[in-house]
């Protein structure tokens, strides 16, 4: 009995179609995201490892330092005397930032299992990460004032922060006002707030200068931080006001029938709606105010008023190419208060990030 072979149905894929889709193409995928992992994280590694190496380049170490030591992250608080404060209190210093470092992930991994561990255990965990902080912060509190990195860090948090804020405050206004009310020259705005983004920031140098120099606000905070407040409206209002166009409006007008006002229905209905997205405002605006160094270096002329961008580039300017592991330390701890802002704003930036991706 002649048994016929079954041919596929047309449109069903063939066995080596099958076999590429099931088996190679996740497989190829996989070794894809994993080199441009690697090759994102490489620079990151780099410097990680550059700011604990003995010596003074960049390639002086390689990824694997032959010898390591936290005298890169010493000297950033420590003036001249570095080498004297860590022959006394090194050892000391680093085997209690190694204890916090271990008790922090113990408290984070405790955090998250938190309901299979007993309360007595949890306190524990946070009163020695507390203990051994103490007695790293104490070792050091000594020479604190003998370095202007944390004077650096201080001011970068004094202008970022205001300016943040400011840019929030800005935005969420101005996006509500263009989302909500019908008024003479509303599409026009919205028009010349895509048009100034087409043009970059640098053509602006002069005039920002000039109208800086006229209110008598150079060289001083309340310029810079009224300068990066404003500058990033445009983008960020039109980012909120398309979030904002997919709330119902039926909410506020319930609001208004039960005796509610403008002002409270914006405050109190529309502002926790639209609450994760002024998180992702936030941490975007006080990332890019942080790093930025060309308005800065234009605006502030006082050497204690330099941010973190102006004082790094002036900390490696009188020592240029011998002190790069330094740089690299100072970067790192330059980098910590955006850690610390995107971790704590991390389950707003999911929820706003999200969101906007389907509403916007």
């Amino acid at each position: 009995m002649n048994q016929r072979k079954a041919r596929p149905m047309r449109g069903q894929p063939r066995g080596g179609r099958l076999v590429w889709r099931g088996t190679i193409a996740p497989q190829a995928s996989r070794i894809v995201l994993i080199a441009a992992c690697a090759a994102s994280l490489f620079p990151a590694v780099w410097v990680v490892a550059a700011s604990f190496s003995a010596g003074a380049s960049l390639y002086s170490g390689g990824l694997l330092p032959a010898k390591t030591t936290l005298r890169n992250y010493v000297q950033l608080f420590v003036r001249a005397d570095a080498a004297g404060w860590y022959r006394d209190h090194g050892r000391a210093f680093s085997l209690s930032a190694l204890a916090a470092v271990i008790l922090a992930g113990a408290l984070v991994l405790a955090w998250r299992r938190r309901q299979r561990m007993r309360p007595a255990l949890r306190r524990g965990l946070l009163g020695g990460l507390v203990a051994a902080l103490c007695v790293a912060g104490r070792l050091l509190l000594a020479t604190l004032d003998r370095t202007n990195f944390l004077l650096w860090l201080g001011n970068s948090l004094t202008v970022c922060i205001p300016a943040s804020l400011l840019t929030v405050l800005l935005t969420v206004t101005m996006a509500y006002a263009f989302s909500r009310f019908r008024f003479v020259g509303r599409r026009f705005g919205l028009l010349m707030l895509i048009l100034i983004q087409m043009f970059p920031a640098i053509m602006s140098i002069v005039a920002i200068f000039r109208l800086l120099q006229i209110l008598h606000l150079l060289d001083t905070y309340t310029g810079l931080i009224l300068i990066y407040g404003g500058g990033s409206i445009g983008f960020n209002a039109w980012l909120l006001k398309g979030y904002l166009d997919s709330i119902p409006r039926e909410l506020e007008e319930s609001a208004y029938i039960d005796g509610a006002s403008r002002w409270q229905a914006f405050t109190r209905i529309a502002f926790p709606l639209v609450a994760p997205m002024l998180a992702v405002v936030f941490l975007f605006s006080f990332i890019s105010y942080y790093q930025e160094f060309l308005l800065a270096s234009i605006i502030l002329f006082r050497p204690e008023l330099r941010t973190v961008a102006l004082g790094l580039r002036f900390y490696i300017s009188s020592k240029y190419a011998e002190n790069w592991t330094g740089f690299a330390a100072a970067s790192i701890v330059a980098s910590t208060p955006i850690v610390v802002i995107f971790y704590a704003l991390q389950r707003f930036l999911v929820e706003g990030l999200t969101k906007g991706a389907l509403k916007g």
